[in-house]
């Protein structure tokens, strides 16, 4: 479809916001619908591919008649919104062996898999809208030690709002990107302090995992999706004190206590020269009471 195209730059294959955003596509619906709707993040229009079976509902390029993209462009890059449903597409591929091959990238899977002529690899997609980057060219040099010479064919299923789907010969940064090809439109600084702009949480970079063990699903970071990251949390080792120093302590503690009660207790009681002395007198009820109040306590300390 594309192989006599001047390829170079950006090469769209999908745009939601055009007059006939499916006029290169075949729709195939069953159980669910796909319609365009104006999402209200980006205020524009986008596609909502929704079916309660991921593989009855999907669209795929090229149409019926056409043999081949034939788009020798190697990256891919997808802008689509996480609907927190099942979400899978599926990009086939032609290498200098003359093999197709097919990468299938899923939400609801948590492990990789490379066959002879299918790899299956498990995505995790922020909240909101995402920007995902696809690297074809290393991942069939990874997956099959062969070369990218073209993609053949895409298919996007369900569950998701799509935005926009293009190629290009490398990695662009949103300041070398056409405003078209932007996820959100640039905005001077004056402009964004008065208004509320909706911005994208990630963009994220799909990388080939090692496959020389089995691979968690990925986690978003900022920086991008990275396939075999793992986090380890710092360990923080708090130093615990040692029981004897809190059992001398609380040992001055109830001496201290025992001392003021006695003393207290000498100027409140009136002692007469001709009896004599009784320590239960001295010890009143209420004295005592107290002094065993702070046994039990530190008996509980201990």
């Amino acid at each position: 479809m594309f192989r006599n195209s001047y390829q170079k730059g950006f090469l769209t294959v999908f745009s939601s916001t055009g007059s006939k955003p499916l006029a290169i596509w075949s729709t195939h619906i069953k159980n669910g619908h796909i319609k365009r709707k104006t999402d209200c993040d980006l205020s524009s229009l986008v596609l909502e591919i929704i079916g309660s079976n991921v593989a009855t509902a999907y669209i795929s390029t090229p149409c019926p008649g056409h043999n081949s993209l034939g788009i020798k462009l190697p990256f891919l890059t997808l802008i689509l919104k996480n609907l927190k449903k099942f979400f899978t597409f599926e990009i086939q591929i032609l290498d200098d062996k003359h093999q197709l091959r097919r990468f299938r990238v899923s939400n609801y899977q948590s492990s990789t898999r490379v066959t002879t002529f299918l790899t299956s690899m498990p995505l995790c997609l922020s909240p909101g809208w995402n920007q995902i980057q696809f690297n074809l060219a290393d991942f069939v040099r990874r997956a099959y030690g062969t070369n990218f010479v073209e993609t053949v064919r895409i298919q996007i299923h369900a569950n998701v709002l799509l935005r926009r789907i293009y190629f290009s010969d490398r990695l662009y940064t949103d300041d070398d990107k056409p405003a078209e090809y932007r996820l959100f439109k640039l905005m001077p600084r004056e402009e964004k302090k008065e208004k509320n702009v909706y911005r994208p949480k990630i963009s994220q970079k799909l990388e080939f995992p090692s496959l020389a063990r089995p691979v968690t699903p990925i986690t978003v970071h900022e920086e991008g999706i990275k396939m075999e990251n793992i986090e380890i949390d710092e360990i923080k080792y708090i130093k615990k004190e040692n029981p004897e120093d809190n059992l001398s302590e609380n040992f001055k503690n109830l001496e201290l206590k025992v001392e003021n009660i006695k003393s207290e207790i000498e100027e409140n009681v009136i002692i007469k020269n001709d009896d004599a002395i009784d320590e239960n007198k001295i010890f009143n009820e209420p004295d005592a009471h107290q002094l065993d109040e702070i046994l039990i306590t530190f008996q509980m300390s201990e």
